[in-house]
């Protein structure tokens, strides 16, 4: 989840190539150990909201949640999200925080 202000939403509305990339590797990763991932891209103004809302439409059972951005202000945006999808996600799905 891209999470952007609601005054700053970029011009193209989709995942970069990078993002792309990721999503793929991800889900060859799982693929090898069995595991069927949806991967999904949302821009939203909460993401936490965002990923729960996706997690119940696609009545996932795990949602892996996972970033590369170490600074200070994804940490803050971070434990946010975290704390919102956990409290909007499926009483019978599990959050799993990879970092």
């Amino acid at each position: 989840v891209d999470e952007t202000p609601g005054l700053f939403v970029p011009l193209e509305l989709k995942p970069t190539g990078q993002s792309q990339r990721t999503l793929v590797d991800s889900c060859a990763h799982l693929q090898k150990r069995g595991i069927n991932g949806i991967p999904v891209w949302r821009l939203a103004e909460d993401a936490g909201y965002s990923l729960a809302e996706a997690a119940k439409a696609l009545n996932v059972k795990t949602v892996f949640v996972g970033s590369s951005k170490r600074n200070l202000f994804w940490r803050m945006v971070k434990g946010r999200t975290l704390k919102r999808l956990a409290e909007l996600l499926p009483e019978d799905s599990h959050l799993l925080v990879v970092g």
